[in-house]
């Protein structure tokens, strides 16, 4: 039975060039990280269209999981 809950294994890939870079070239890195057996593609939820680039990265691919995550900015900040 289904739940509906996604299934979180495997190695995934977090990158920026997924969000920001060329939509075409990041389709196609979608696809190739997919076939190379990468199980989830995590982009930065920061400014601008989030879900536009979501759906290219999952219309570019068919069993990988997509997912965004952010970082507070005082976690970068060493003291």
């Amino acid at each position: 039975m289904t739940t509906g809950t996604p299934h979180l294994t495997g190695t995934g890939v977090w990158s920026g060039e997924l969000r920001y870079g060329d939509p075409a070239h990041a389709a196609d890195s979608a696809a190739e990280l997919e076939a190379l057996g990468f199980s989830a593609l995590w982009v930065p939820d920061v400014g601008g269209d989030v879900f536009g680039a979501v759906g290219n990265l999952l219309a570019a691919t068919s069993t990988v999981t997509v997912a965004t995550g952010t970082r507070r900015a005082s976690a970068s900040i060493r003291s």
